[in-house]
């Protein structure tokens, strides 16, 4: 949010604590940080309710529907995921990986492109 503040605006745009929001998402247009020049669209996707504690609170379900709307609203676009519901929501790796893979399989199949992005 720090680097972001669209995209953090558009998040407390929602109602915080909300489960409907589950399966949804927020999108801000911003400018990167190194080219201004550079224009790209951030999504927040809504696939955990609350951070984990050492458990998997990742929503799988939430997040399938997340990647059916991408597909439909952003088709034939290039689309990069962080390693999402991973970190603060202890979900499986290879699980959300592999919905990742399949999603983007589809994804380039319509035209668009899919990569999966690592901030180190």
């Amino acid at each position: 949010r720090e680097n972001y503040i669209k995209a953090y605006m558009s998040d407390c745009k929602t109602r915080k604590g909300d489960m409907n929001k589950l399966g949804n998402y927020t999108i801000a247009e911003v400018r990167s940080k190194v080219n201004d020049d550079v224009k790209f669209t951030i999504v927040n996707a809504y696939t955990q309710y609350a951070f984990s504690n050492g458990t998997d609170v990742f929503e799988y379900n939430a997040f399938g529907l997340v990647l059916q709307k991408l597909e439909k609203q952003f088709k034939g676009m290039r689309l990069g995921f962080p390693n999402i519901g991973s970190g603060l929501a202890g979900g499986n790796k290879d699980i959300i990986t592999k919905m990742i893979e399949k999603f983007a399989v589809r994804f380039e199949d319509s035209g668009g492109s899919c990569t999966l992005v690592e901030f180190l």
